[in-house]
């Protein structure tokens, strides 16, 4: 039966594409001189925060469900849950960006990690579902 656990990787492949696109458009922008700092308002920082967004909502599904299962049925536990995890992931994405802004380099380091986790989880998605296409 198909679950998540088998449209997520699909949801990181792209994910993967488009933060490589990004990755490539930042890296060819010119710097007007040496001294210039980076601009964080323009198109390349919109896109990239995009695609954090984006990876951080298909990739924080799990921790939903374990705030929905630590909190059972109580309704204040679900909603403070919920809203420290949106904190943390905002907080964090946050430092992240400047990080990569920062140090170039972590980038394609991170966008190597994201490919091998999304062809992990595309290989064990398909020995998952192999006994049942064959």
């Amino acid at each position: 039966m198909l679950g998540m656990h088998d449209f997520l990787p699909v949801v990181l492949t792209a994910v993967c594409w488009k933060f490589y696109k990004d990755i490539k458009e930042f890296s060819s922008e010119k710097k007007e001189d040496d001294t210039s700092s980076v601009d964080l308002s323009g198109k390349g920082m919109k896109a990239a925060l995009t695609t954090i967004i984006i990876a951080d909502v298909s990739m924080s599904l799990d921790n939903v469900i374990a705030i929905t299962a630590i909190a059972r049925d109580n309704k204040i536990l679900l909603i403070l849950g919920i809203g420290f995890a949106i904190l943390i992931m905002a907080v964090f994405a946050t430092a992240i960006v400047k990080l990569l802004i920062k140090f170039k380099w972590l980038s394609y380091f991170g966008l190597a990690f994201l490919i091998y986790l999304s062809g992990t989880m595309t290989y064990d998605g398909w020995l998952q579902l192999a006994p049942f296409i064959a």
